[in-house]
């Protein structure tokens, strides 16, 4: 899956042959334990073939992350598939082992069962004693690409739901041939912060632009959060005449999950929004009660695929859910 001297003949290649079953055995089993610790600490990889999250503050208890998706472009829509890497996992537990798979398999859930578990903050058999926890820097969890060098543009992460399992800062660091060099630096990124839904974390500022509907009038500070919103049609541009296609872009918004299965995704779909059909609507789920619209109120928001500034947007909100004021917001590269 990857170029090293493990799967090119290996470091023992010009040695003579073991002289006995046993000793092959031995061999093998030595060259096996150095390979793996090899790859664990980066060492066979090219530059940019391995990518990591990295908790940037302490931690509670043990990291859990549910799921982890590194892609390449800034709409999070180019998935890099790979082996996963970890600084190592919890081995034995009542729910059983927790590898770093658990989080690239596809398989989104806040619950923290489903997990990697990092190795800090973990004590077999207690609930609450989390032997110190983890230390800044001390737990990361990666993917090596089974294709070569990637460039990594956009990260998707779900961690779970839990303060004392989930951390508010996360660096992003690629390997750059001999040692870990850090690209971004994302906050307010906490499990508790999510409430259970994917985070999108585009690298690059403008990636991506969030509108928020307010109850009051335009330069009201603050401005009030409403709960009710809807919006037929959105269309971002880069010229301040809204002309020509609209840019490519991959629709979020506030209560959407993200995980493609959740009932309040099916029903609330961002996408509509920019399906070409002003007949249709997304209508923010926050007022039924539809999945998890926290203190920011209602929000719909677009990512980029290439990363331009917006210069004009147009917009045909629903019938009897519509605002008299509109926030635009752009990404800086780690926080609105």
């Amino acid at each position: 899956l990857f170029r090293s001297r493990c799967f090119s003949g290996g470091p023992f290649r010009d040695r003579a042959p073991a002289v006995d079953g046993m000793q092959r055995a031995a061999g093998r089993l030595l060259l096996w334990l150095w390979c793996l610790l090899e790859r664990s600490a980066g060492q066979t990889a090219d530059e940019n073939q391995q990518w990591r999250i990295i908790n940037e503050e302490p931690i509670a208890g043990f990291w859990a992350v549910a799921e982890v998706e590194f892609h390449t472009t800034g709409s999070c829509d180019s998935l890099v598939d790979g082996s996963a890497l970890s600084s190592g996992w919890v081995t034995v537990s009542e729910s059983g082992q927790h590898p770093p798979n658990l989080a690239f398999d596809g398989l989104a859930s806040p619950l923290i069962v489903y997990a990697w578990w990092s190795p800090c903050g973990y004590v077999l058999g207690s609930a609450n004693d989390f032997g110190g926890g983890c230390a800044a820097r001390e737990a990361w969890v990666g993917l090596e690409s089974a294709f070569g060098t990637f460039d990594v543009k956009c990260v998707r992460i779900m961690q779970a739901a839990d303060s004392n399992h989930s951390v508010s800062t996360i660096g992003l660091d690629r390997w750059d041939g001999s040692q870990w060099a850090r690209v971004q630096t994302f906050v307010n990124t906490g499990g508790e912060e999510a409430q259970g839904r994917f985070l999108d974390l585009p690298v690059e500022s403008n990636a991506k632009w969030r509108l928020r509907p307010a109850m009051g009038e335009a330069g009201t500070d603050p401005w009030p959060h409403s709960s009710h919103w809807g919006v037929s049609e959105l269309r971002l541009h880069s010229n301040i005449e809204c002309d020509g296609a609209p840019l490519h872009a991959r629709f979020g918004a506030a209560g959407f999950v993200g995980d493609r299965s959740s009932p309040s995704d099916l029903a609330n779909l961002p996408s509509i929004a920019q399906d070409n059909d002003t007949s249709t609507a997304w209508v923010s789920p926050c007022s039924q009660q539809i999945g998890a619209c926290n203190s920011e109120g209602v929000w719909l928001e677009a990512q980029l695929r290439d990363v331009v500034e917006v210069r004009c947007m147009r917009i045909v909100q629903a019938e009897g859910a519509w605002a008299s004021a509109i926030l635009v917001q752009s990404w800086t590269g780690t926080v609105y």
